[in-house]
């Protein structure tokens, strides 16, 4: 932001103050460090299923290019078994994490339905969108697991390299040459495209960790409007968080009659802030410059 700033509200509304300013600062570095610290939680369930399900790809002997979860019903069966607790752990997490921005009981009463609600495209609700999620990461440490299998790496190596390319999958040396050997791991045979995309495709673990912490940003930006409708706000004055070139969030800034029907601002990332404007009986329209 500029060392000083005009904000014009018009006629009929109460202007923010120095302390609503700060206030609205206060509360998106909460949001974003309640979703990093989300994400970073996220990331450990994410770890800790890959030392198991590491330790199972090893204990079965199936010849490093053939590797699959399903070449074995035992192996795929206990591989189900991590999934489903990965799978329950994050989602307990995000619902955690996304309807603490308030401690309103009846808030999270209300807020919990809408937010079991979400999805993306394809799926039905945040449940199925986070199962989809879970089965992309599956398949993603099958295509690791072979890859390092075919590199000829024990266990505890190929863990510790599974680790630090979980987030960059298919551009690691080892899952590249791989793809040489005619492997069986479906990832692998696709040169790391999931279904449904055309090019190479982000790893499970990232996008677990992207719908986690999205999800518990969005939700705090739908609570903050509850918050807003429940003080008997009747807009807000949107500023600008940061300096990266962006012309939505740059569009966005000012004065917004009216509370929108959804919280959403112009991008999950976003850290622009916002004040509650409230009706008042001033007889003019108020400039004022804040710094």
């Amino acid at each position: 932001m500029d060392e000083s700033l005009n904000i014009y509200i018009p006629f009929g509304f109460n202007p923010p103050t120095e302390e609503d300013i700060k206030k609205a600062k206060r509360w998106v570095l909460l949001r974003e460090s309640n979703a990093a610290h989300l994400s970073d939680l996220v990331q450990s369930y994410i770890e800790e299923a890959l030392d198991k399900l590491v330790a199972i790809g090893y204990k079965y002997n199936v010849k490093p290019a053939d590797f699959q979860f399903s070449a074995d019903e035992k192996l795929r069966e206990e591989a189900a078994a991590v999934l489903d607790e990965l799978e329950e752990e994050v989602m307990l997490l995000i619902e955690g994490y996304s309807i603490n921005e308030s401690d309103d009981k009846k808030r999270h009463a209300a807020m919990l339905p809408w937010l079991l609600a979400l999805h993306s495209k394809g799926t039905t609700d945040l449940q199925s969108t986070l199962h989809k999620r879970v089965g992309q990461f599956l398949y993603d440490t099958e295509a690791q697991i072979a890859a390092m299998m075919i590199a000829g790496y024990p266990r505890t190596r190929a863990l510790m390299r599974i680790k630090s390319t979980m987030h960059a999958v298919y551009t690691s040396p080892e899952v590249i040459i791989s793809y040489k050997y005619n492997p069986k791991s479906m990832y692998l045979r696709s040169h790391g495209v999931h279904e449904g995309n055309t090019g190479l495709s982000s790893s499970g673990a990232v996008n677990i960790e992207n719908l986690a912490r999205q999800t518990a940003q969005i939700a705090w930006m739908k609570s903050q409007l509850m918050d807003f409708e429940e003080q008997g706000a009747v807009g807000y004055y949107q500023f600008r968080g940061s300096t990266y070139p962006c012309h939505i969030c740059d569009s966005e800034v000012g004065f917004h009659p009216g509370l929108p029907e959804e919280a959403e601002y112009p991008h999950a990332h976003c850290v622009c802030y916002r004040v509650p404007i409230f009706n008042t009986k001033q007889e003019e329209n108020y400039v004022r410059t804040i710094t």
